[in-house]
């Protein structure tokens, strides 16, 4: 062995408002990953090694704990490691849906990362409806944060404008402090795929009688986020 184990300093920083995300899927049994950021002046943006702890975590339809790495407004690079020595190489390509790492190492003796999924930009302006038919509650079980709404009609026309959709702005909390976005069904709508407009989307939506839907992580073949309805 080499060098000395940094203890991270108690509390860990976080961010309030991250800038977006990717998932790293834990390959190696780390349990935990702290983000170390940085911007084009080298300042550290998530405070000194290691950075801030990353407490939300996601499972891939193989099992496998995925961490949701939040990339902080400004950042020009991150490094994810577990706060006990191991860490990623530098990663400074966040449009991505995530990275996993297969022991690949760098001569430095950091784990090489690789890339998966493509992150869809939404358009700019995001379409907004004006006149909603009606609407039901989608709980933010995994920190979503941004809600969009892609709707279609029986002809399969797009009738809330191009993937990922419209843009939910309003949202309500739960008796259990859980963030719910509101979510708006067009005028003449069959179904509808809720998105965070990063990657991540529920299945197909078709009944819109129920008061809300939650997500409780269990996936469809295609990856998609399976919704049960409550009332």
């Amino acid at each position: 062995p080499f060098g000395d184990v940094i203890i991270p300093t108690d509390p860990i920083p976080t961010d309030p408002t991250p800038a977006g995300s990717f998932l790293l899927t834990d390959n190696f049994g780390w349990g935990t990953a702290y983000v170390y950021a940085w911007d084009a002046d080298g300042n550290e943006l998530y405070g000194a090694w290691p950075g801030a702890n990353m407490a939300e975590t996601t499972t891939n339809d193989y099992g496998e704990t995925q961490f949701i790495i939040n990339v902080p407004e400004g950042a020009t690079g991150v490094i994810a490691n577990n706060g006990n020595g191991a860490q990623t190489e530098d990663i400074t390509n966040f449009d991505v849906a995530g990275y996993w790492m297969d022991g690949t190492k760098n001569d430095l003796g950091h784990y090489v990362v690789t890339p998966f999924g493509d992150v869809i930009i939404p358009t700019d302006p995001i379409p907004t409806d004006p006149t909603p038919a009606g609407s039901f509650l989608l709980t933010d079980n995994f920190g979503w944060g941004t809600a969009y709404v892609y709707a279609w009609d029986a002809d399969g026309n797009a009738i809330n404008g191009e993937w990922p959709g419209a843009a939910q702005a309003e949202t309500t909390t739960n008796d259990y402090g859980e963030t719910q976005f509101i979510c708006y069904v067009p005028e003449g709508a069959v179904g509808v795929i809720l998105s965070n407009g990063n990657g991540a989307q529920t299945e197909d939506i078709t009944d819109f009688t129920h008061a809300g839907y939650w997500m409780d992580g269990s996936k469809n073949d295609l990856g998609h986020f399976l919704v049960t309805a409550w009332d």
